[in-house]
């Protein structure tokens, strides 16, 4: 009977989410992320996606395709299942402690030595993305320019930690981990309701001839979360938004910001857009 009880609950949880898919916002519904692209000339976009069909975790690359988890959402499920009530013990620990990447070309998952002397830096943040400009790209290339060569720096004295990779100290991994519990909390309880977040997932399509796949732009707690609870779509926000275009097509890789001003040459970047697309994770790290 608890089962039974369970299930319509979850049922219930889903069709709620349907219903607050615009959240009382203007935004124009999509049937589909490309249909959507064109019938609203590129601007913002919702659409209700499924879940199967994303890419998240950044330049890790995490396919919401395949059955194994990535550590945030194992991290959610073993909760919900009582299994992992703690930081310490818990998947996102492990990942932390053992993606500790140290270079930025690592980072990016190019599997050989680069000789650009900015990618061979320390990662103390993530490295820009071949398709990005404006001040998401070219000025966060500039600032990796600048930053000293420390690769003792982190795993020295961590003193805080980066999403996406560790090493991190222990009050980041909590914070990581309580951010995501919460928000278990909030939907199992509630629903997802995009409002109390002050905004819908973003995201950005990736084109490969007739193919496509979702590449998470922000809200990358919510959906790691959501995919931990095994909700198979959620609503989406598309669009062009912070001045990189929302499909980036294969094909136009010459014409990538971050290729154009130098900072990856065109076969590292496709090597980057192939990887991410086919949601295959840096060399060294192992899920």
């Amino acid at each position: 009977m608890f089962n039974k009880i369970k299930r319509f609950a979850n049922v219930l949880r889903r069709l709620q989410s349907d219903t607050t898919l615009n959240s009382g916002q203007d935004i124009p519904i999509s049937n589909s992320p490309i249909e959507g692209f064109y019938s609203c000339n590129d601007r913002t976009y919702l659409c209700n996606t499924y879940l199967n069909s994303v890419i998240s975790g950044g330049f890790n690359a995490f396919d919401f395709s395949r059955n194994n988890l990535d550590p945030f959402s194992l991290t959610v499920k073993l909760y919900a299942q009582g299994q992992c009530k703690h930081y310490k013990g818990s998947p996102l620990e492990h990942f932390y402690n053992t993606w500790q990447p140290k270079t930025l070309a690592q980072v990016a998952g190019l599997t050989m030595p680069s000789p650009n002397l900015v990618l061979s830096k320390f990662p103390e943040n993530a490295p820009p993305f071949p398709w990005d400009a404006g001040d998401v790209g070219s000025l966060r290339a500039v600032r990796l320019k600048k930053l000293p060569q420390n690769k003792n720096k982190l795993s020295k004295n961590p003193s805080q930690g980066f999403f996406y990779y560790g090493p991190v100290d222990v009050a980041f991994g909590e914070a990581t981990f309580h951010r995501l519990i919460n928000i278990y909390e909030s939907i199992q309880h509630s629903g997802y309701q995009p409002n109390k977040y002050g905004d819908h997932i973003k995201a950005r399509i990736l084109m490969k001839e007739n193919k496509y796949k979702i590449f998470i732009r922000s809200g990358k707690h919510r959906i790691s979360v959501l995919r931990g609870m095994e909700y198979t779509k959620v609503p989406i926000l598309y669009g062009t938004q912070q001045n990189t275009p929302s499909i980036i097509r294969r094909e136009d890789s010459f014409f990538w910001g971050n290729v154009i001003s130098g900072f990856y040459t065109q076969t590292e970047a496709l090597q980057i857009f192939d990887r991410i697309f086919n949601g295959i994770t840096p060399n060294d790290l192992n899920l």
